[in-house]
């Protein structure tokens, strides 16, 4: 069974607060009978949408931040094997694979609108869908990144294990 940087756990949290957020789209646009442009959500409502977007986005930077602090160890490591005369074009090539993916995740998030944003605009439900499509794919970045780095740790191990 292969690790993720997202457990059981998480995934079930993210798709709790998918279903939480798509529920609530709805059902503001029912009580107002279908017939508003503008859904009006209660202020306790708003306020608990933000909280658990906010803990998203919490466990995202927490996650980039870490594949960042493994990035750093891993291009140490490299330079250490570099020096040591060992051929790391193979796992810089892995290794570069996964940068480009944590860094497409930051990308990606640099651009994200808020959850309130995302309340006070015309169609939340809308917002909110986009907002959360796009926090899959960071999740799917940062899963590609993590894989990466551990692929290319293992190459290392393998390539200085080889020369010793």
């Amino acid at each position: 069974m292969q690790s993720t940087l997202f457990g059981q756990s998480r995934r079930v949290i993210l798709f709790a607060v998918v279903v939480f957020l798509f529920a609530i789209g709805a059902t503001a646009f029912a009580q107002e009978g279908g017939q508003t442009n503008k859904p009006q959500l209660s202020e306790r409502l708003q306020e608990r949408i933000i909280n658990l977007a906010s803990n998203v986005v919490n466990r995202t930077d927490a996650a980039i931040k870490r594949l960042d602090n493994i990035a750093g160890r891993i291009d140490s490591r490299m330079d250490k094997l570099e020096a040591e005369g060992v051929d790391t074009t193979l796992p810089l090539e892995r290794f570069n694979q996964g940068m480009m993916s944590l860094q497409s995740a930051k990308d990606i998030q640099s651009t994200l609108i808020s959850a309130s944003s995302a309340i006070s605009s015309d169609n939340p439900g809308q917002s909110f869908a986009t907002l959360i499509e796009t926090y899959r794919k960071i999740r799917q970045d940062l899963n590609v990144a993590h894989q990466a780095f551990t692929d290319t740790v293992q190459i290392m191990k393998d390539l200085s294990g080889s020369t010793n």
